[in-house]
């Protein structure tokens, strides 16, 4: 596999299937309503929810 940066235009809209089939996603903090109404008008659609623990330090 070769990866490297797109140079073109034509390089660029190449990757799009890929970057379509990747799904890009966004984690936003619960509290962030406003942006939460913005992602949904841009046509962003909430799949889920993120769960995290903190770990304890050394």
């Amino acid at each position: 596999m070769n990866i490297r940066i797109a140079a073109t235009d034509d390089e660029i809209a190449a990757c799009f299937p890929v970057m379509q089939a990747l799904r890009p996603h966004l984690d936003s903090g619960l509290q962030r309503r406003d942006a939460h109404r913005f992602y949904a008008r841009e046509g962003m659609a909430a799949s889920g929810y993120h769960f995290a623990v903190k770990l304890p330090t050394c």
